[in-house]
C-alpha cells in the first residue's frame, strides 16, 4: 500500500496546534519519506472562521507573518518549499517534484494563499448591490 510517497495536508491552524510538534517532529525522527503539504491561509477552521486567525489583527496588518518553512527546517526538514496555492500549475509542478525528487526525507510544501471562502465574504459586498460605493469595503 505504501509502496509510493504518501501525500499528506495539514492546515496551519494544526501546523501550530500540533503538527510540528507531534506530526513533523514524528515524521523526521521516524526518516518518513513522504510528503506534508502545509495550506497556509492565516486561519483556523476550529472557530469557523470566526475571527481567532493565528496572528493578531496589527500583526497581520502590518504584513507580519509567521514562516512556516524555518520551523519545519529547524526541526530538522531538509526539503521545504514553497507555492502560491492560486497557480495551479506551480502547485502541480512542485507536487511532480516532491513525487520524484531523490531526496529521501520528509518534504514539506506549503501552499500559501488566502482562503477562498474568507476571499469570497470579503468580495461579495463589492460585488452587490448593497455596497454603497463600488471602490470601498462594506462591512
Amino acid at each position: 500500500m505504501f509502496g509510493r510517497r504518501t501525500i499528506t495536508m495539514m492546515g496551519d491552524g494544526g501546523f501550530w496546534h500540533n503538527g510540528l510538534t507531534s506530526g513533523i517532529a514524528n515524521a523526521v525522527f521516524n526518516k518518513n519519506d513522504g510528503i506534508l503539504v502545509i495550506m497556509k491561509n492565516g486561519l483556523q477552521l476550529g472557530d469557523r472562521h470566526a475571527g481567532a486567525a493565528l496572528l493578531p489583527a496589527a500583526q497581520r496588518a502590518q504584513g507580519a507573518r509567521h514562516e512556516h518553512g524555518a520551523r519545519a527546517r529547524g526541526i530538522g526538514v531538509g526539503w521545504v518549499k514553497t507555492v502560491d496555492n492560486y497557480k495551479v500549475g506551480a502547485v502541480a509542478k512542485t507536487l511532480k517534484e516532491a513525487m520524484t525528487t531523490g531526496y529521501k526525507g520528509l518534504k514539506v510544501i506549503i501552499a500559501d494563499g488566502e482562503c477562498q471562502l474568507e476571499r469570497q465574504r470579503k468580495l461579495r459586498p463589492l460585488v452587490s448591490n448593497d455596497c454603497p460605493r463600488e471602490k470601498e469595503r462594506c462591512a
